[in-house]
């Protein structure tokens, strides 16, 4: 939690589900989803799967038409045809940078969770590209330095620790 955020959610599911969601009058925000054990985390892994997919797939999008040299009709394109995105790229892409490292577990537990439907391999690749954006190479540095250029820098994330190395 931070000034100005209205997070995180605990989303509780399961028969004693109930009686945990007493935590929503002290500060957190409860959702008790109807459900056995096990349904509040499908709806986490969903979730997670579209925000964090989205990302990837913005990510791996821009740094492809960067080294097909139309990263700039791209993000105009992106910008007129679909502001809302764009807004929100803008926005989610810096913010992904000091994540990329423990978003690679979820991307995997993700594809897991979908075995072999629903577009695990995407998630799969999406492991793979942040694995990429967070490993020490030079060419994950110029990785990030190309989506720092088209999204911006990381903002500060509040914690007093650098957002991201440069």
């Amino acid at each position: 939690p931070r000034p100005g955020y209205d997070g995180p959610w605990l989303h509780l599911s399961g028969p004693h589900a109930p009686k945990a969601a007493v935590l929503g009058r002290h500060g957190l925000n409860v959702d008790v989803i109807d459900g056995p054990n096990g349904t509040a985390s499908a709806l986490k892994m969903c979730f997670a799967g579209i925000m964090k997919g989205l990302t990837a797939l913005g990510c791996a999008s821009t740094l492809a038409a960067t080294r097909s040299g139309i990263a700039e009709p791209l993000l105009h394109t992106l910008e007129r045809s679909q502001p809302e995105l764009w807004v929100w790229f803008r926005r989610q892409i810096p913010a992904m940078y000091p994540k990329t490292w423990r978003w690679i577990g979820e991307m995997e537990e993700i594809a897991g969770y979908l075995e072999e439907h629903e577009g695990a391999a995407m998630f799969e690749g999406a492991a793979r590209l942040f694995a990429h954006l967070s490993d020490e190479s030079d060419a994950a540095a110029e990785s990030v330095r190309t989506l720092q250029a088209s999204f911006g820098a990381p903002r500060d994330i509040g914690d007093g620790r650098p957002a991201v190395r440069q």
